[in-house]
C-alpha cells in the first residue's frame, strides 16, 4: 500500500504497477494532473487535495509514503514529514526524494539539508541514502528512505 505525496499524472504508480502494487493512492493539489493520470481504479485511488490538510479514510493506512519532489512546496517540510507517521503502516517506510542543484548553497540544498538533520535523530532510522545523478542531463537527486522509531 503505498501513498504518493504529490503524484502529480501518477507516474510512480506506472512504475509500481508491473511490480505487483496491491493499493496506490494519489494525492495532489492539482486536479488537472489527476485527469491525465491512467490508473487502475481497482488498485489505484487519485484524490485532490493539500500536503498540509490531506487525511486518509479512517483507518486507512500504507506500507509507504513517498515525497516526491513536493517537500520544497511545504510551509515546514519537517513538520509535513512528522504529520504523516501516524499514516504508515507498523513497520512502514517513507521515501524522501529532492532535486539536488549544483550548487551546494542553493535553497534547496539547504532544505535537503535541513530534512536530512532531521531524520538523523533519534526518532528515525534511516534504512539508505541514495544520489542519483543523470550523466546526459547533468542533474542530481538526493533519496532517503526513513522509519520512525515507535
Amino acid at each position: 500500500n503505498v501513498l504518493d505525496i504529490g503524484c502529480g499524472e501518477g507516474l510512480l504508480y506506472e512504475r509500481l504497477r508491473p511490480m505487483g502494487i496491491k493499493r496506490y493512492v494519489g494525492v495532489d493539489l492539482a486536479p488537472a494532473a489527476l485527469e491525465i493520470a491512467n490508473v487502475d481504479p481497482a488498485i489505484a485511488i487519485l484524490r485532490a487535495g493539500d500536503m498540509h490538510t490531506f487525511t486518509p479514510e479512517k483507518g486507512e493506512t500504507f506500507s509507504a509514503i513517498v515525497f516526491n519532489e513536493v517537500l520544497h512546496f511545504a510551509e515546514d517540510p519537517i513538520a509535513i514529514i512528522a504529520r504523516y507517521i501516524p499514516f504508515l503502516d507498523a513497520n512502514g517506510v517513507m521515501a524522501i526524494s529532492m532535486y539536488s542543484p549544483k550548487r551546494p548553497d542553493s535553497g534547496a540544498n539547504r532544505l535537503i539539508a535541513r530534512l536530512w538533520e532531521a531524520t538523523d535523530g533519534p526518532e528515525w532510522q534511516v534504512l539508505d541514502d541514495y544520489r542519483l545523478t543523470s550523466d546526459r542531463k547533468s542533474v542530481t537527486w538526493r533519496l532517503r528512505l526513513v522509519k520512525p522509531v515507535r
